[in-house]
């Protein structure tokens, strides 16, 4: 049976361990009535073409050149794909997957967030 989990769901998976979520900055305004806010750590900019192949084995990944944040904490962003590395890390019990979506305020901002779907049982 699918189902959403709830604020009160969250925080007895933060409770288990391992925890549903590690890392986080400041629990009580992350918290969200069906989720939780992913805080930033690091922005990249792709330096060189990834590959992809018929075998995972030939895979090849981007090189990366971190940004600097500048004295406010802020980080100017011209139209481009970025790389970002988030401050949590999440591990998903094997009875639940999740979906990572961008608030409302990142998209009226301009910025849209593409991610697979976190299989149950992940952790990163």
């Amino acid at each position: 049976m699918a189902a959403i989990l709830s604020r009160q769901d969250i925080r007895r998976l933060l409770q288990q361990e391992p925890p549903l979520i590690e890392g986080y900055i400041n629990l009580e305004k992350q918290l969200q009535p069906h989720g939780i806010d992913l805080t930033l750590r690091e922005i990249a900019l792709p330096q060189s073409a990834g590959k992809i192949a018929i075998n995972d084995s030939q895979r090849l990944v981007s090189d990366l050149a971190p940004l600097v944040f500048d004295g406010l904490d802020f980080i100017d962003l011209i139209p481009g794909a970025y790389i970002v590395t988030f401050n949590e890390v999440v591990h998903l019990p094997q009875n639940i997957m999740a979906l990572a979506r961008p608030r409302s305020s990142l998209l009226r901002c301009g910025v849209t967030v593409n991610t697979a779907v976190w299989d149950a049982g992940y952790s990163g």
